[in-house]
This record gives C-alpha cells, sequence and structure tokens, in this order.
C-alpha cells in the first residue's frame, strides 16, 4: 500500500500518462483508466509512436518500448517514479513539509566615501 505523499506523486504522474495518451489517442482522458489494459483502449502502432514523441522530451532515454511493457496507466506511473525518479519530480505537487522558505541573507555593506567637487 502507498503512503499519502506517494500516492499524490503516483497520481500525478497517473494524471500526465493520461494527458499524453489523450493527446497520442484522440480518446477523453477521463474515458482512461488507470487499470485498463491499453489494447482495451485501442493503442495503435501509430498512436504508440505519438505517445513517445509527447513523453521522450519529459523522461529522457526512456525506452520506446514503455507501451509494450507495461500493461496500463498505472504500470507506466510506477515504472516512471522508480526508474526515473529526478524526471518524474517535476511533474509531482510539493508537499509542504518539504517547502523550503528562504532564508534572509545578511547584507554585506561597504562604506565607500564620496568627495564631492565644487
Amino acid at each position: 500500500m502507498l503512503d499519502t505523499e506517494e500516492a499524490r506523486s503516483h497520481a500525478a504522474l497517473m494524471d500526465l500518462v493520461r494527458q499524453l495518451l489523450e493527446q497520442a489517442t484522440g480518446v477523453e482522458a477521463h474515458t482512461l483508466y488507470n487499470d485498463a489494459p491499453f489494447h482495451e483502449i485501442g493503442l495503435t502502432s501509430l498512436a504508440i509512436l505519438n505517445f513517445n514523441e509527447l513523453i521522450q522530451p519529459l523522461f529522457a532515454d526512456l525506452n520506446k518500448t514503455l507501451l509494450f511493457d507495461c500493461r496500463c496507466i498505472r504500470d507506466v506511473a510506477t515504472h516512471l517514479l522508480r526508474e526515473h525518479p529526478q524526471a518524474s519530480a517535476s511533474y509531482l505537487p510539493v508537499p509542504y513539509t518539504h517547502l523550503t522558505l528562504p532564508t534572509k541573507t545578511p547584507m554585506h555593506l561597504t562604506v565607500v566615501p564620496l568627495t564631492l567637487k565644487n
């Protein structure tokens, strides 16, 4: 079972994959279920190529057989979280517990005497 933060991260990546699949296939994202096998949504080779073109800039070195290797959207999100954690981090919600507030940096002033000429 996923902890709350991991579940949110997983959900965010599933949303990303769903949006990319919508662009690649033309199937509306809200009809793409996380656990539906890809063959049930009618993925064609052209749709897979389109998906790869959309996801490659986001996740460098991603295997082009990802949609063959993973069974569903949930599996793709799991793969991205495990195998590409740094790239995945840019698409995840930032939990407030990890926010780093800027600290006030002391200013260093140098006094330079000015000479006024008349």
